[in-house]
């Protein structure tokens, strides 16, 4: 019964993201500026977990408009966004250079909020290229941005990548 369920309710979350996506593209004939660059955000966002490609292209025009509109905030986010998406493209030399791009920029003005999922997909990149060294660099500043805030959910994540580090390096 509980398979049945999650079948049924499947197509129903397909089609309410993708009515979600629609009525995002609606607005991008009627949006300029920084609301543009939330809406093409949104958008990539939107394709994060179901269509790479598309993500990537929405992130790139994305954090495009975000560099001509000159807001720093929409750059560092955007700028993730992108570097996320080339990720799950597998181009990870080019994520892990848009994140250290944005991570300056992010630091620089105290984004605290974009750090934390800057230095987390940073992070797991690293751990993707052997690099493991500098992913636990990447994921202990993650981790204590993280308490600081005191999220349960977000300090999980931290210590799950870090363990995953030290799986991969086989300490245990």
């Amino acid at each position: 019964a509980s398979l049945l369920f999650l079948i049924l309710c499947l197509p129903i979350s397909s089609i309410a993201r993708q009515a979600n996506i629609d009525s995002l593209k609606s607005l991008l004939d009627r949006t300029a500026g920084n609301q543009r660059v939330d809406v093409l955000a949104e958008i990539a966002k939107s394709y994060g977990e179901t269509n790479f490609a598309l993500c990537f292209y929405f992130a790139s025009e994305a954090h495009r408009q975000a560099n001509i509109v000159g807001d720093a905030f929409r750059i560092v986010r955007t700028g993730g966004i992108k570097a996320q998406a080339y990720r799950r493209l597998d181009k990870i030399d080019s994520a892990i250079y848009k994140f250290n791009d944005v991570l300056i920029i992010a630091k620089r003005l105290n984004y605290k909020s974009e750090l934390k999922n800057i230095l987390n997909g940073l992070g797991v990149s690293y751990v993707l290229k052997a690099k493991y060294d500098d992913a636990l660099r990447c994921h202990f500043e993650s981790l204590s941005l993280r308490e600081y805030d005191h999220d349960p959910d977000e300090i999980g994540e931290a210590l799950i990548n870090i363990g995953l580090v030290y799986y991969k390096l086989q300490d245990y």
